[in-house]
């Protein structure tokens, strides 16, 4: 999935209306009322808050003394007459229950327009060649907003509507986004932007809760179209929509979340970021997996504080989730070398490598991650036992996944804006040395021996764990109610097998779908390994499992028979005109260097970050370069993207003789005994830099090189 970044607009001061909305009414055991309203935090950031309510409460006081609040909203009544509940204020304001007053102001959404399309044209100038659509995704609190009507019916743009192409018209002015969309004018801007919304018979469209027929129409509306928008051919990228996109619509393509309305039913932040959360495809449908691109930006109406924490809490209460807390099974994935042969660490292995972890202080012994797990600190070890010593960056990986702050980040300027290439560097003889060096491109073949894999295959699906059938788990408890509240005592906990009686589909048509092999290859695995009964237990199960051994095992065979040969013709290399592109692009993480190419050199670690200053400090190092992203090898697992390129000056011959290397980075130097999808790549990258006879090699620190 894409990583979160969250872009808070929040007024500092308390200006403007005072927005209230009534959310319940409360019967028992005297009648209070729920609402919603604006509250000033200790720092002076403005955000929403639910406050329960009584007769005589001031809002003044429970905003923190917001001057909106000043007069006249004292609460004087609250009515719980069925079908007509409100709640009344002195200043003679009445609040049905479900309605609201104010809404967001209007300087807080014209500023959260004009970043959601500031960040959508970087975006567009960020995946300039990878063949991708970017789309921004805007919720509206009301649909009059976006879309109005006048006397005769006829539709006209609501103030977002207007705000927004005048947002645009402004931005497309500046450079460098002059030419993005060089075949639209100001006045076919309207074909960028549309709105999906419930509409009425007449079709004029309406607000909605999200679950009437009305909704129905405007959900399959862009269920039809979700494909639709992936294509460069269709001129909509900005869509707006009130309540008709709920649970089952997404796009990968969504890059951008504006909520133009209030979070703050349950669900709400969870179910809105569910609409961009998956990785992007390109026009070939092909999925695009790049951590740097791979960002959703949620630009909110609320601090990032309360958006984490909110967002945190839903994902809690209603996926079960506990942030912050590895469960015995975490490390269970990770693959290790084992006397020789590559495995899955397991349930067993996974809690052995948790009580280490538990041993040495980086957990409590509810699994919670504790203070003393710091990775950013200077030579930090996790101190394995040695079958686990290879895997230890993995393990690093799989708890920093777990802290607290990984779901979702502060979005934030670049530390520098771009990246500028050193005057005349460019033209420097070291480096067009390296790059006639480097700059070959290839392309593969494979060997492999069908009878092998089969073999392979056969052991491997023999030896797997029996799958298992669905299990209903039922539990009973005793609940007593005393005068502290209900207190709960679990008494008898029940497993039971449910037996599979849906329909059994052809197998060899599922795997032969997901891996290039053959039926009879396939059917050969299936009969073979005489495990079939599994699949009648539980059927996907089964298919899961013995797709995951089948790719395991081509994907090593392939690469064991892997060989690269240089590409003959116009595109036979990376042209080095690509390197000025590089100006135009944005990085979060970047440090001042003088040896490079460019002013700065972008990284994504604290270990690339460590690499780089010690580079630029050594006089041996002449030159280094942080390959740019647009600089892949194809491989049979994806493209793979190397880290650094080196000129170096060879000390143990006394003279100026130059070397050209290649580097990549990691924490472990037996990270590609570990055969998992990142280590296969780069054994593929070993091969092709063989094949253009070009120095390459993994390494943990700068001082290797």
């Amino acid at each position: 999935m894409k990583k979160i970044h969250v872009s808070s607009v929040t007024a500092e001061q308390g200006s403007g209306s005072a927005w209230i909305k009534v959310d319940e009414i409360i019967y028992n055991p005297r009648l209070k009322a729920k609402i919603r309203i604006q509250v000033k935090n200790a720092n002076g950031a403005i955000n929403k808050a639910s406050k329960t309510v009584k007769n005589g409460d001031d809002l003044y006081t429970l905003s923190g003394e917001m001057e909106c609040y000043r007069h006249g909203y004292v609460i004087s009544t609250i009515d719980g007459t069925p079908g007509d509940e409100f709640i009344g204020f002195t200043n003679s304001l009445n609040l049905r229950k479900g309605q609201e007053q104010g809404g967001v102001q209007p300087d807080i959404w014209k500023v959260q327009i004009r970043r959601t399309i500031q960040k959508h044209l970087k975006k567009e100038i960020e995946v300039q060649g990878w063949g991708i659509k970017v789309l921004s995704l805007f919720f509206v609190d009301r649909v009059a907003n976006y879309r109005q009507y006048d006397d005769l019916g006829q539709p006209k743009p609501g103030p977002f509507a207007v705000e927004f192409e005048s947002i645009l018209t402004e931005l497309l002015k500046e450079e460098p986004y002059r030419s993005l969309y060089s075949g639209f004018t100001p006045d076919t801007y309207g074909k960028l932007h549309g709105g999906y919304f419930a509409s009425d018979k007449k079709g004029i469209v309406k607000d909605s809760n999200g679950n009437t027929q009305a909704d129905d129409s405007a959900y399959e509306l862009i269920m039809q179209d979700k494909e639709k928008l992936l294509s460069m051919e269709v001129p909509l990228r900005f869509i707006f929509s009130h309540s008709a996109l709920r649970e089952g619509w997404d796009n990968p393509n969504v890059f951008q979340i504006c909520t133009l309305r209030e979070m703050g039913s349950e669900r709400d932040r969870r179910q809105t970021l569910g609409r961009g959360l998956r990785l992007p495809v390109d026009q070939s449908g092909r999925r695009i997996r790049d951590e740097v691109l791979n960002r959703l930006t949620v630009i909110a109406n609320e601090d990032f504080e309360s958006f984490a924490s909110g967002l945190q809490t839903e994902y809690e209460n209603e996926c079960g989730i506990v942030f912050g807390k590895i469960e015995p099974r975490a490390f269970s994935r990770i693959e290790f070398v084992h006397q020789g042969e590559s495995k899955l660490l397991g349930k067993d292995g996974s809690a052995q490598v948790r009580g280490e972890l538990i041993h040495y202080g980086f957990l409590d012994y509810d699994g919670k991650i504790l203070p003393k797990f710091d990775p950013k600190k200077e030579g930090f070890k996790l101190g394995l036992s040695k079958p686990f010593e290879g895997i230890e960056e993995e393990v690093i990986k799989v708890l920093c996944d777990h802290l607290p702050n990984k779901i979702v980040q502060k979005d934030q300027e670049p530390r520098k804006a771009t990246l500028k290439l050193h005057k005349n560097r460019e033209l420097d003889e070291r480096f067009k040395g390296l790059w006639d060096r480097i700059n070959t491109r290839t392309t593969y073949s494979v060997q492999y021996s069908s009878p092998e894999l089969i073999k392979q295959c056969v052991k491997k699906i023999k030896a797997m764990p029996k799958i298992q059938p669905t299990k209903i788990l039922v539990s009973e408890a005793k609940v007593d109610v005393v005068q502290k509240g209900a207190v709960t005592e679990l008494r008898n906990t029940q497993s039971i097998d449910v037996a599979y009686q849906g329909p059994l589909y052809d197998p060899v048509a599922f795997l032969q779908n997901e891996v290039e092999l053959t039926r009879r290859t396939l059917k050969e695995i299936l009969l073979q390994s005489d495990r079939l009964i599994d699949y009648v237990i539980n059927p996907q199960a089964y298919l899961n499992e013995v797709l995951r051994i089948i790719r395991k095992e081509l994907h090593e065979l392939m690469l064991d028979g892997i060989q690269y040969r240089k590409i003959e013709g116009a595109e036979s290399v990376w042209q080095m005109s690509l390197f000025e592109n590089e100006e135009l692009l944005d990085y979060f993480n970047s440090l001042s260097v003088e040896k490079s190419i460019y002013d700065a050199i972008p990284f994504d670690s604290d270990v690339e970050h460590k690499f780089a200053a010690a580079l630029d400090k050594n006089d041996a190092i002449k030159l280094f370069v942080k390959l740019p992203r647009w600089f892949k090898i194809e491989t049979p697992v994806g493209e793979y993207n190397p880290d650094w390129a080196i000129v170096k000056a060879d000390e143990m011959t006394g003279k100026e003789k130059i070397l050209y290397l290649v580097r990549e980075t990691k924490g472990t130097k037996d990270f590609e005994k570990l055969r998992t999808t990142e280590a296969w790549k780069i054994h593929c990258g070993r091969q092709h830099f063989k094949s253009i006879d070009v120095d390459f090699d993994v390494t943990i620190s700068a001082a290797e090189v």
